[in-house]
């Protein structure tokens, strides 16, 4: 008998590393919920439940294993805007998945800490590093 693939749900799951995180873990059987406040890719989405909106629902966490917080702020541009918009949720999200026992979340948010403002969109990977971080100030 097979096992049963985690269930996951993705915030920023609407961006170019939500799109592709979607596709690669419905491809492998997961039970996919997908969260943004943008689709920059809906044709890629097909399969996943979708949901416009963000991540301060506790109910968006209810019944699956895994969560990614794909999710970042401006911090360097409006830091209270941030701290408001983006910490005060994550720390909220974070104790509504302990609350209902999720098993695991993974942040993998850079929040244009690697190549600082881009010089070409879409960025390639050879672009030049050139990090910023809030606490530049």
């Amino acid at each position: 008998m097979p096992t049963q693939q985690p269930s996951c749900v993705i915030f920023g799951g609407g961006g170019f590393m939500g799109t592709n995180l979607c596709r690669r873990l419905l491809a492998s059987g997961h039970r996919v919920r997908a969260f943004g406040r943008s689709c920059r890719f809906p044709d890629d989405l097909r399969g996943v439940e979708w949901f416009w909106g963000d991540f301060s629902d506790p109910n968006a966490v209810a019944a699956f294993d895994i969560v990614f917080h794909l999710i970042h702020g401006a911090a360097n541009l409006a830091m209270p805007i941030d701290v408001q918009e983006s910490v005060i949720p994550s720390i909220s999200l974070l104790d509504d998945c302990h609350k209902l026992s999720v098993k695991r979340v993974i942040f993998a948010s850079s929040g244009g800490t690697v190549y600082g403002a881009p010089q070409q969109i879409p960025t390639p990977e050879s672009a030049p590093t050139d990090p910023i971080s809030a606490t530049v100030y």
